[in-house]
């Protein structure tokens, strides 16, 4: 397992980002340019902002706008088959949505640990302290997350 086999999938769905998602994406720039980067987002948005924003990411994939439309939307796209063909030539990617932040790499660790999914998880209605009886409901869909492809 080398950093090739990995790739960091930023999905991006509005116009321009707020100062807290710019420094996410900096941040991510700054620390993970090993890997390959990639804006995931839908065929209509304008991408002026991002090119000339984030100069360093070249590549942008683009998916049907309905999955840009809706949290269910973009939850099916994270589901579908498709989504990970479009990524088949790499072996795990990190989705990095812009609400997150990166202290350091440690990407081809986890990677290398050979997990299908390592991520946040949900407990039943969506909240609860694990160590006072929540129960596990099942993975969450995204965020910060490392998926095996």
């Amino acid at each position: 397992m080398n950093k090739k086999e990995i790739c960091v999938v930023i999905p991006i769905y509005k116009e321009a980002l707020n100062v807290f998602e710019v420094q996410s994406v900096e941040q991510c720039v700054k620390l993970l340019s090993d890997y390959s980067i990639h804006f995931i987002c839908s065929k209509k948005i304008n991408l002026d902002y991002y090119k000339n924003k984030f100069p360093s990411i070249t590549n942008f994939v683009f998916f049907d706008d309905f999955y840009f439309e809706s949290l269910n939307g973009y939850n099916r796209l994270l589901l579908s088959h498709h989504f990970y063909k479009t990524f088949e030539k790499f072996k795990y990617m990190l989705i990095y949505q812009t609400d997150c932040y990166v202290f350091r790499d440690e990407l081809l660790d986890w990677a290398k640990k050979g997990f299908d999914y390592i991520g946040g998880i949900w407990f039943e209605d969506y909240h609860g302290d694990p160590n006072l009886g929540a129960k596990f409901w099942f993975p969450g869909n995204g965020g910060f997350s490392l998926r095996k492809i």
